[in-house]
């Protein structure tokens, strides 16, 4: 395959989005981000795809119009400001090609972030639902993967892992004597979490199980997130527990961890966070501490 540069390729052809999304390093981001582009461009130009608008009419007011859109519209502060890390993103790309000028795109970088707060999405799970979870699975006789399911849950929960952390562990990731996972998590980043020695258990029957493939280069055999999601989402309606999500179970995971006091930093670096602000956002201690303190109002 030819790689081109920018120096080689005739500036006039280059979509500062594509190079914002190839400059991506999650394909999730790149999902999303693409999604989030295509929006932008319909509010713009009423086109539907990212690649068929000019950005080099991207401008200060522009981007204040989007936003006060996407407010009318009663979008979450967060939703909108992943929306103005799509336009920064892009505006930086079409600055560096010079199809803006420096003084747009400094406009434009300057434009901050929405405040406010909307009530938490998911729940943390109570250990007993965890443990009914895996129960569920681990005695599925009809389906010739329930221990890989249980395996899936707990080392979900056991090590706070995300959907698409958990699809592409390798059996070489496992340390199964020193109980010990590698993930590979956002930005290419690694990370090596200790797992509970039930957790490991549960692995470890799933290994020792016929149905895994020992030759397998995966832990989990061949899966992807959404598979994991699909699992998650049948398990939880067999175990006739409230609605979850494969991503509830990390949330559990980091909330357990500081109700028993482990200090915020330390499960940063568990979650593979780049930034503590991401790890208070699933801190739901006080959610518990609110409900403490509502139900012993005097009546």
């Amino acid at each position: 395959m030819q790689i081109y540069s920018i120096k080689q390729h005739d500036k006039s052809t280059l979509n500062p989005a594509e190079l914002y999304i190839k400059s991506l390093q999650s394909e999730n981001s790149k999902i999303l981000m693409k999604s989030r582009l295509n929006i932008i461009t319909k509010k713009i130009n009423n086109k539907t795809n990212y690649r068929n608008i000019d950005w080099s009419i991207l401008n200060y007011e522009m981007v204040l119009n989007i936003l006060e859109t996407l407010k009318n519209e009663k979008k979450a502060p967060a939703t909108i400001n992943s929306y103005l890390a799509a336009i920064k993103g892009v505006s930086k790309k079409a600055w560096k090609i010079k199809i803006i000028s420096t003084d747009t795109y400094l406009w434009i970088d300057d434009v901050k972030e929405i405040t406010g707060n909307r009530i938490k999405k998911g729940r943390t799970l109570e250990i007993s639902e965890i443990q009914k979870l895996i129960k569920i699975c681990q005695n599925d006789n009809n389906n010739k993967l329930g221990k890989r399911d249980a395996a899936i849950i707990a080392i979900s929960y056991g090590a706070g892992l995300r959907r698409d952390e958990t699809a592409n562990l390798k059996i070489n990731d496992y340390d199964r004597n020193k109980g010990t996972i590698k993930i590979k998590g956002k930005g290419n980043k690694e990370r090596k979490n200790k797992i509970n020695i039930k957790v490991q258990k549960i692995i470890n029957d799933w290994l020792d199980s016929p149905n895994y493939q020992n030759n397998n280069y995966f832990l989990f055999n061949k899966i992807t997130g959404g598979n994991i999601y699909t699992m998650i989402d049948k398990r939880y309606k067999q175990a006739n527990i409230e609605k979850i999500t494969p991503h509830d179970l990390r949330r559990t995971y980091a909330t357990k961890l500081l109700e028993k006091g482990e200090d915020l930093f330390i499960v940063q670096e568990l979650m593979g966070h780049a930034r503590i602000d991401t790890t208070k956002i699933y801190d739901r201690r006080s959610d518990t501490i609110k409900d403490k303190a509502a139900e012993s109002l005097p009546f």
